[in-house]
């Protein structure tokens, strides 16, 4: 390997350990644990959200504070923007938040979305966040309760986790579970030791990666050879629609959406995975919109999953669904109007224009 691609592939592992720390600050907020950072500040000086501009641990602080006991929030991040300098770091992130909080009108939850502009520094060869300044772009807010997103069924299936905080988390405790099942105990410890390991990881983590976004359009499109093929034959899913196995869900989804709703969106980010060999455990935040009868319901969770790798191929081992919040309101989209700024749309089936782009790269 020449210097050049060794400069090339120590920026690239550089950026996928910022990445990472990015993805697990919003899981340590969401779940009210510790996060990665240096410094700190005195709580008592927090600023208004909106003007905020300090450590992660201010911020960390700021959320808990604010949030109503036993409600859940979910800081969504994307793929972020990020320059890599000798020992520091900074990124662009855009995120999508939804929290619950008391105001003096009584219960709100609030959707916003807006950027965290980051700097980390590395200590002792671990990069950690330095300091964060949100910027808030929009927002909106409905005065009463968030509705979960998943339904009310208690039986086994049709039941689904729920999100938490804490260890009062479905969602932790899945992934504990599943950290059990990995190779080699724990594998949550488990680091890279060489340069080959670790672009083996990244290897991984990308064909992880694809997996999710096969799934995303898998359902969107209701497409059941798609979606079953990103599942192990001795797969297992719980979805709260369908729990089964990863070739009945396939099948019998794909036929609920057709049924039952006039589209759906699903979009998946804040990716967490941990791989170990052949095995990985993951979690991976998703954001869904769905039309039917006359309402849109926009909704949050989390994929918790364990993959496996059999003959060089990665898939799904196990799949569960942990619902963390939704909202309901009357539609808005009028399917007999069409948007001066979009003159197609999405659909159900092969006709969506996604299947003739993908035939173009072979």
């Amino acid at each position: 390997m020449s210097v050049h691609d060794t400069r090339a592939l120590q920026r690239l592992l550089a950026v996928h350990a910022v990445a990472t720390v990015l993805v697990e600050c919003n899981r340590g907020l969401d779940r009210a644990e510790v996060v990665k950072c240096s410094g700190g500040v005195d709580l008592t000086s927090i600023p208004d959200l909106d003007r905020y501009s300090a450590s992660a641990r201010a911020l960390a602080g700021m959320l808990a504070e604010a949030h109503v006991l036993g409600a859940t929030s979910s800081h969504r991040s994307s793929r972020a923007w990020i320059s890599i300098r000798t020992g520091e770091a900074v990124s662009e992130s855009y995120v999508i938040a939804s929290t619950e909080t008391d105001d003096v009108v009584g219960r709100t939850q609030r959707l916003f979305g807006g950027r965290f502009l980051d700097r980390f520094t590395a200590v002792d060869c671990e990069w950690r966040l330095a300091d964060r300044h949100f910027l808030l772009d929009w927002s909106r807010s409905k005065a009463c309760p968030a509705q979960h997103s998943s339904s009310n069924a208690t039986t086994l299936a049709h039941a689904v986790p729920r999100g938490g905080r804490g260890a009062a988390d479905a969602g932790k405790a899945l992934l504990t579970l599943a950290a059990t099942r990995m190779e080699n105990g724990g594998a949550c410890s488990v680091k890279p030791v060489s340069e080959t390991d670790a672009v083996d990881e990244l290897l991984c983590k990308q064909a992880i990666h694809d997996l999710l976004m096969a799934y995303a359009r898998g359902m969107d499109r209701a497409d059941p050879g798609l979606l079953e093929a990103v599942f192990w034959p001795d797969a297992s899913v719980v979805s709260g629609v369908i729990n089964g196995s990863g070739a009945r869900f396939a099948k019998d989804i794909t036929q609920y959406l057709r049924s039952n709703l006039v589209r759906c969106f699903h979009s998946i980010a804040n990716e967490w995975v941990m791989v170990n060999g052949n095995r990985a455990i993951g979690e991976a935040y998703v954001i869904a919109t769905m039309t039917a009868g006359g309402d849109d319901t926009i909704g949050g969770g989390r994929y918790i999953n364990e993959f496996e790798r059999r003959d060089g191929d990665w898939k799904i081992k196990s799949h569960v669904f942990v619902a963390d919040w939704s909202m309901t309101h009357p539609t808005t989209c009028r399917d007999d109007e069409i948007d001066q700024f979009a003159q197609s749309r999405g659909c159900f089936g092969k006709d969506d224009p996604v299947y003739a782009l993908w035939a173009t790269a072979g």
